[in-house]
């Protein structure tokens, strides 16, 4: 399912929005918690750290949390340090997958401005059991 560019545009200048107001030299979960509010604002559903079980095998071993998911259909992961690496991309598209989801926006709070990174994931679709 592709993500309609007008989601992605309002996540975007919601994170613009927020870093105007709160500068630089904050948490991530500062951050986070501040584009949760400047979405809900603009009416978009959000859901703020939702956990997702992760299993091996038959056993569960843990849960991811992506920091949020905006109408149900894209996770936006929130970093406040320098630049975005292979680590960050590498939890993203983990909690992409844990979520069932295709899209994603990786997105850092640095000293520097706001970076973004698209994040993409194709899932996996069990057969139908019939």
């Amino acid at each position: 399912m592709a993500i309609p560019d007008q989601l992605v545009e309002q996540i975007r200048e919601g994170c613009l929005v927020v870093a105007r107001k709160l500068g630089p030299g904050l948490t991530k979960e500062i951050y986070g918690n501040a584009l949760a509010l400047e979405l809900e604002k603009s009416e978009l559903l959000v859901a703020r750290s939702p956990s997702f079980d992760i299993y091996y095998g038959e056993i569960k071993v843990g849960d991811a949390q992506p920091d949020l998911i905006v109408e149900g259909a894209m996770m936006v992961q929130v970093k406040a340090g320098q630049g975005i690496d292979e680590a960050d991309r590498t939890v993203a598209i983990h909690n992409l997958k844990a979520a069932d989801l295709e899209d994603g926006l990786l997105v850092n709070f640095a000293s520097s401005g706001v970076e973004f990174q698209p994040i993409k994931h194709s899932p996996v679709r069990k057969p139908a059991r019939g």
